[in-house]
């Protein structure tokens, strides 16, 4: 992995690169150093100064942890075959729940604790085994991530 801070100036006007920290990097005096190796959560701090005397610095915390990923499209077509649901990579086992209102806020359907990116769990564009009106749908899906339950809300667009 490579170090690449994003500089205003121009390189001819830098006097003066140094990166201190506790992780090994392949060089501490060039703009984009390598990581050799680090601990998680090790500070990097990079001090330029420029040939005018000014100096300027930037400190970033490494980390080696994924953030997870969570798509939720806005428009689904249900009669292409496709559900509305919620896909995410394998950070997020299990949705905790998923709740689609219409306009008015009435409930139109709800399916709980299942996996993600599985469209058969998903709202097929239904309520009470009928067809639902194209137009907008509000959704909120519950998931947890890092032991924390996330709540992430929004509309839906729904095509016929």
């Amino acid at each position: 992995m490579q170090l690449m801070p994003i500089i205003d100036i121009d390189i001819s006007d830098i006097s003066s690169i140094e990166w201190t920290t506790a992780a090994e990097l392949s060089c501490l005096d060039c703009l984009t150093p390598t990581i050799l190796s680090f601990a998680e959560g090790d500070i990097v701090t990079l001090t330029i100064r420029t040939i005018e005397g000014c100096e300027t610095q930037a400190v970033t915390q490494l980390s080696s942890r994924v953030e997870p990923l969570v798509y939720i499209p806005n428009v689904f077509s249900p009669d292409n075959r496709s559900n509305f649901t919620i896909f995410t990579n394998d950070q997020i086992s299990s949705i905790n729940g998923m709740y689609i209102y219409d306009r008015w806020g009435n409930l139109m359907f709800v399916n709980e604790n299942f996996s993600p990116n599985d469209p058969n769990q998903g709202w097929d564009g239904t309520y009470n085994d009928n067809l639902v009106e194209q137009g907008v749908y509000v959704y909120v899906f519950k998931y947890v991530i890092d032991g924390r339950e996330v709540i992430e809300a929004g509309d839906i667009t729904l095509l016929r």
